[in-house]
């Protein structure tokens, strides 16, 4: 998709995005769908030239970053040219004599919506919220010509250019030629499911809401970061009548993240005045007798429901070596251009995207989907060099700044250096849609909505 990850990042970190412009950005990104890797130009026509083995590019995990990928690699295979937009991608002047081959591999069978997921576990709704936000591979048409192989990585070589993975019939390796990580950050359930198949998943998020919807006494939502903050929101919107209730330990919501008081202030404002009592400076010291909380505060509270929001997140990169790694974070110490540093074997033929990559600004989907359209351009970059022997020049992915949209309800709260902080119904619609980003991400993404019937 080239620029066009761009530009539409650009437009929403703006404020400047439309639900209008949205569905013409889309229009032009579903055409992917229906274009087959198989019937894609291999270009450089002009000499004769003896049949290559196609490099082999494994990416691991299929979410928005690694599909970003997949969908940019299609884009520029076709010759179709980046897109104007803020940030300017090198061409790709010459395409690879031979189009690599290309394999994702994921322990889930399929693309979760996880900016979706506050709504997504909360809503009654769960006939359409619910398998909307999981995607399977299969479903998918543009990757009928990708290798999709379900299993969890183990380790990677990058000096032989081996992964070992885990799959249901036991252990095995795979080898590539580039590898691009975008296996993501991990969540403790309900802010990320748990479940490594749409069937599964579906059971889980039908039981889970089922449960806040019998709720008799109030529903607990522990932890004040985004995620917590977002469920507190959703949960109030989806549940009016239900008393909910957000615990957080530091005297501000939001206490981890770099943005300003005058954010942080706002949100707080705009949950309470929804009816969400929100708790500060207050821990919940134990469990006790039949869902009761008792607090630092030395209060015992009654609750029919508690989601869980609190605990570090840890970025799933424990199957790479040490070398490519920050010892204090886990996050990969990528380069400029989104490659393993220069200690690690190979480093230029391994790349780091989406939320485990050690960069600049507030880990968010925009940021992966753009990680994404940068790590194609370098990796077919990377292969044209390859073939004619010459030095490669890969393209620098840009400094991201500190921003963050926070949907809370029906109302959000942004804030961008630039713009400076902008609250209430505009900036939600404008950044989410009626469906916390689920089109957005789809439509970047070039996946059809479940149940919805294709445009012209």
């Amino acid at each position: 998709m080239g620029n066009l990850i761009s530009t539409l990042r650009w437009r929403f970190t703006s404020s400047l995005f439309s639900l209008s412009s949205f569905r013409r950005l889309f229009k032009a990104t579903k055409n992917l769908s229906s274009t087959s890797t198989r019937n894609l130009p291999t270009a450089n026509t002009t000499t004769p030239h003896i049949s290559e083995k196609p490099k082999h590019i494994l990416i691991l995990g299929g979410a928005y970053a690694g599909l970003s990928t997949v969908v940019n690699l299609q884009k520029l295979l076709s010759g179709a040219p980046h897109q104007p937009g803020p940030y300017n991608l090198p061409t790709v002047p010459k395409l690879p004599r031979t189009p690599p081959r290309i394999t994702i591999l994921d322990e889930r069978d399929g693309i979760y919506h996880t900016v979706g997921t506050p709504l997504v576990h909360t809503s009654p709704d769960v006939s359409t919220t619910v398998p909307r936000a999981w995607k399977k591979f299969a479903d998918i048409p543009y990757l009928r010509d990708v290798l999709i192989v379900q299993g969890r990585v183990e380790r990677v070589d990058p000096k032989r250019k081996e992964v070992v993975y885990t799959s249901p019939t036991g252990e095995k390796s795979m080898a590539y030629d580039y590898l691009v990580c975008a296996t993501g950050l991990q969540r403790d359930w309900p802010a990320q499911p748990r479940a490594t198949t749409k069937e599964e998943y579906i059971r889980d998020a039908i039981a889970l809401v089922a449960g806040l919807v019998d709720a008799k006494e109030r529903i607990v939502v522990i932890g004040g970061g985004a995620v917590g903050t977002e469920f507190a929101g959703e949960l109030k919107l989806t549940h009016p009548r239900k008393q909910i209730t957000l615990i957080h330990s530091r005297s501000t919501l939001l206490s981890s993240e770099p943005l300003p008081s005058e954010f942080k202030t706002k949100a707080l404002e705009y949950l309470r005045e929804s009816g969400v009592e929100v708790l500060l400076n207050t821990r919940v010291n134990a469990e006790v007798g039949n869902g009761s909380l008792l607090l630092s505060t030395g209060e015992t509270i009654n609750t029919s429901a508690i989601i869980w929001c609190v605990g570090q997140q840890h970025p799933s990169t424990s199957y790479l070596p040490t070398l490519a790694l920050d010892k204090h974070t886990g996050l990969v110490r990528v380069s400029t251009s989104l490659t393993f540093p220069a200690t690690v074997p190979n480093h230029n033929a391994h790349f780091a995207i989406g939320d485990i990559a050690q960069w600049s600004g507030i880990k968010r989907c925009g940021t992966a989907l753009l990680m994404g359209c940068f790590a194609a351009t370098n990796l077919l970059l990377s292969i044209v060099a390859s073939e004619n022997g010459e030095e490669v020049k890969l393209a620098e992915f840009p400094e991201m700044v500190a921003m963050l949209v926070l949907a809370l309800g029906d109302k959000a709260v942004m804030f961008h250096p630039e713009k400076g902080l902008t609250h209430g119904v505009e900036p939600l619609v404008q950044s989410f849609g009626e469906d916390l980003g689920l089109r957005l991400c789809w439509g970047c993404l070039g996946i059809e909505v479940d149940g919805e019937k294709k445009s012209g």
